[in-house]
């Protein structure tokens, strides 16, 4: 029999849950808990780990099915089901070709939030909400603008990134923000306090912008500027905006500050260029199912070109620099034109609130311009700021179109659909922690299907001495793609089966297929082949690795290795010497903080941490081997 503080408990909130089911038909409570996933992104900063987009996903989820059931929803245009649902379908083409399940149920997870947050509010919201938006857009962009100028001021960083941790997530914000502070201010009476006050948080935001040091983030905000002013003062504006630019072109110093963002200079900025190349070349290889979602880096180090940079394959990267690309790139030419499809809809929807609507155009604006430069809708939070602008757009009280609504059948194959993702991102949640706890055992027990844990799971064996061969075979199961997978069997095989020479043959094999350009690869099996006698696969491999980094000592000195061995003392000398002029101009190199950097790196290590020590054993061994040679050699008597 239960208890009375059971049967109180369970009264208490099932009394709860009623006066909730009441409020919502409160049209200011309604719009707090439909802005409730947008907050709690921000207040988890954006939401970057699947830890902290659970709750969101969750919360979000939870919404959708319990307004459902209390509320009716406004029916959904046909014209905008059937780009969007066969985008959604669309997306599951690439575990065709061997996506990791993983990572594409994860960014399918985040991809199934931002539609489900814009459904929300283009199902329950009313034109209450539009100004509810604004309000929390307008208070999270002063908590960022304030957060980047009190790190200016008291700890003068040398990038001055807010609250949610990226110059490329706090602009679209800002800028957001600013939009709408500008337009109540302009709308106000001049001798309104509310007038001045917005005009305060107009200067504020507008200050953060600056501070932010965000190029796409400066472009974006001259645009939605001109756009926001009223009309008689766009050219004023314009002229302003230009003797601006000109005033900075001619203060170099000033132009330097703003656009130089680290000791690159432009070179990040030309760097983009690259990239693109690169994702052309990863688009035109799969042109139909793409590599996967959240499966860039691995396309990107499959068809790298090279940077401007000291190392030119020394950086890989997660972004494509260019949301259209990106999206082609994970899901194929056609995801990305339904997607494109389904944007015009609406754009053509929301063409009478253009004008209106100016704050949320601004938003819009905002990200699509950096959007070309960046991909801004990765952190959730950005990608709930984007669904919310985008719906508070195009709903309608009376549709003027064929719709559909909601029937009981769809709900269920929804709540089924969700129940499923909903079911991995808890598991992938709960393996991340485990991991950041150094529970990997946990970790991998918890989400078999991560192959990240599964890595770290054999990396903790072969740190401690134990094979970890089992744990490698798990994570290239389900990563197929990763070409570090693959490089870390072929070591470990080395190891632990040295016996199995066709399966480290074809791991290494497999890791310079996925990645032929990443240098280390090359000079880790270079070492193999040495130990093997194999003296022409060694010499390849080094000089492979030698023309891909032209830079760095490590492959120069691979090659005197080997022709020690071969006893060729010529060729190795001539080899030490080049190791040794290399490392000579790797200590002027380290001027550049950039460089300096990266050689900290594994990538860097690998390439360039060879010791005076060793090049001086070596030399001492190419002596000592000149010298018996010579001992040897027949005498010619007089």
């Amino acid at each position: 029999m239960p208890s009375m503080t059971t049967l109180f408990s369970s009264r208490q909130v099932f009394s709860g849950f009623k006066k909730l089911r009441n409020r919502i038909e409160d049209l200011s409570f309604r719009n707090f808990i439909l802005l409730s996933p947008f907050l709690l992104a921000y207040a988890l900063r954006g939401a970057k780990t699947g830890i902290t987009l659970l709750p969101i996903f969750l919360l979000t989820a939870g919404l959708f099915f319990f307004l459902n059931r209390r509320l009716e929803p406004r029916p959904v245009p046909v014209s905008v089901i059937w780009p969007f649902g066969l985008f959604l379908l669309w997306c599951w083409t690439p575990l065709i070709g061997n996506a990791p399940l993983d990572h594409h149920l994860y960014g399918f997870c985040r991809l199934i939030l931002y539609i489900l947050f814009g459904l929300l509010i283009f199902q329950f919201g009313e034109d209450s909400f539009k100004k509810s938006f604004q309000n929390a857009v307008m208070i999270a962009g002063i908590l960022e603008g304030f957060s980047i100028i009190f790190r200016r001021f008291f700890f003068n960083t040398p990038q001055f990134s807010g609250y949610l941790g990226n110059s490329l997530y706090s602009s679209p914000l800002l800028i957001g923000a600013f939009s709408v502070a500008f337009k109540r201010s302009w709308e106000k009476n001049w001798l309104s306090s509310k007038m001045w006050t917005n005009a305060l948080f107009v200067l504020i935001l507008a200050g953060a912008v600056v501070l932010n040091q965000s190029r796409a983030g400066y472009l974006a905000f001259v645009v939605v500027a001109l756009f926001i002013l009223p009309k008689k003062y766009f050219w004023t504006g314009l002229f302003l905006t230009l003797m601006a630019i000109v005033f900075l072109a001619i203060t170099e110093s000033d132009l330097m500050r703003l656009m130089e963002l680290d000791s690159n200079g432009f070179r990040s900025t030309i760097d983009r260029l690259t990239i693109w190349r690169t994702t052309i070349d990863a688009i035109l290889a799969r042109p139909l199912i793409g590599v996967g979602l959240g499966n860039f880096e691995e396309a990107y180090l499959r068809f790298q070109h090279p940077s401007g940079e000291l190392l030119p394959y020394g950086r890989s990267t997660i972004f494509a620099h260019n949301g259209i690309l990106q999206v082609a790139a994970e899901v194929g030419l056609p995801g990305i034109i339904f997607l494109l499809w389904g944007f015009s809809i609406l754009f053509k929807r929301s063409l009478p609130s253009l004008l209106i609507e100016k704050p949320l155009v601004s938003i819009l604006a905002a990200i699509s311009i950096q959007g070309l430069f960046n991909y801004t809708v990765f952190l959730p939070f950005s990608g709930l700021l984007f669904a919310g602008a985008v719906s508070c757009m195009t709903f309608e009280s009376v549709p003027k179109e064929k719709t559909v609504s909601a029937s009981s059948r769809g709900i269920c194959l929804a709540g089924i659909l969700l129940g499923i993702l909903s079911l991995f991102l808890v598991s992938y949640s709960v393996s991340q922690f485990f991991q950041n706890r150094k529970w990997l055992k946990l970790a991998v027990q918890s989400c078999p299907i991560r192959s990240e844990g599964w890595y770290e799971y054999a990396l903790e064996n072969l740190r401690q001495k134990k094979d970890g061969t089992p744990f490698l075979l798990q994570a290239i199961r389900w990563g197929k793609t990763n070409s570090f997978y693959w490089q870390r069997l072929a070591l470990a095989l080395i190891n632990y089966h040295p016996d199995e020479e066709a399966r480290i043959d074809e791991s290494f094999k497999r890791a310079q297929a996925l990645s032929p350009v990443h240098a280390p690869f090359f000079l880790e099996e270079g070492i193999y082949r040495i130990n093997k006698r194999e003296w022409d696969k060694a010499g390849w491999l080094f000089e492979k690795a030698a023309a891909l980094e032209p830079l760095a000592p490590a492959p120069h000195f691979g090659l005197a290795v080997s022709y020690l061995r071969q006893m060729d003392y010529v060729s190795a000398n001539k080899e030490l010497d080049s190791a040794r002029r290399l490392k000579k101009g790797q200590r002027v190199l380290e001027k550049d903080g950039q460089f300096r950097a990266l050689i900290q790196t594994a990538y860097g290590n690998s390439l360039f941490g060879i010791s005076e020590v060793m090049l001086d054993q070596i030399e001492l061994e190419i002596i000592k081997a000149g010298r018996q040679k010579t001992l040897n050699s027949p005498q010619v008597s007089p």
